[in-house]
């Protein structure tokens, strides 16, 4: 009789988010002699599409670095629930802050220099499920977070007619929310939007259009439905 064997989990995507190119660098070396998988946000990317691309658990900011691409990360991650940790100067932790506004509600500091171990030591606390004993492990800090089990997932399809074709036929569960692009909306007739604003009203789901979104397809969220981001808006 064949043996079931458990696969492996996958190691934890942590997304860097930073202006400086060696920061980049030093942290992707940490992250992955820590056991993580590093990813980092180009700055010619779109903030949605550099979360959307490398589907994060956890995004690594660069708190020396508030240029207005790493600030966008940032309001993109915060705006799914995915933890943030601010790299920051010693005893700059509050300084780092106030860069970021609201957003910094979401972020644990982690002072500069980085380490290896600090780094394994808050990325483990973060990732740890809710009530785990570890989670006390953390640095203390005035921003602690850590991920929720009803985080919204994110997915993607092609168009929103496919999409809805799929959701009426059962084959897609789930979906709280469509985002779709604000300038592929816009030209659509005006009975077509009535259509799938119907179509999406019978199926108890929310119609977004997004300013920055790609018109080449769609974001699905799952429940409960995060807060819409500011560039999105309800059709």
């Amino acid at each position: 009789m064949a043996r079931h064997t458990e696969r492996p989990a996958r190691p934890a995507t942590v997304l860097v988010a930073s202006g400086s190119p060696p920061f980049e660098q030093s942290a992707a070396q940490l992250l992955v002699a820590s056991g993580f998988v590093a990813a980092c946000a180009f700055e010619w990317e779109a903030a949605r599409l550099s979360v959307t691309r490398t589907q994060p658990r956890v995004v690594l900011i660069d708190g020396t670095s508030t240029i207005p691409h790493v600030c966008m990360v940032a309001e993109e991650a915060a705006a799914r629930g995915i933890p943030l940790l601010l790299a920051h100067r010693e005893n700059e932790f509050n300084d780092a802050l106030s860069a970021f506004g609201a957003r910094a509600q979401h972020m644990v500091g982690i002072s500069l220099p980085l380490s290896a171990d600090a780094l394994r030591t808050s990325l483990t606390a973060l990732l740890e499920p809710a009530g785990a004993g570890s989670v006390a492990q953390l640095p203390a800090s005035p921003r602690r977070v850590t991920p929720d089990k009803d985080t919204p997932l994110l997915r993607r399809r092609d168009s929103l007619a496919s999409t809805l074709h799929e959701i009426e036929s059962g084959g897609l569960k789930g979906v709280g929310v469509i985002v779709v692009s604000r300038g592929w909306w816009d030209e659509c007739h005006l009975s077509e939007q009535t259509a799938f604003r119907l179509r999406c009203d019978r199926q108890g789901i929310a119609l977004r259009a997004d300013d920055r979104l790609s018109r080449h397809f769609v974001e699905l969220g799952s429940r409960p439905i995060a807060p819409p981001l500011s560039s999105e808006r309800e059709v």
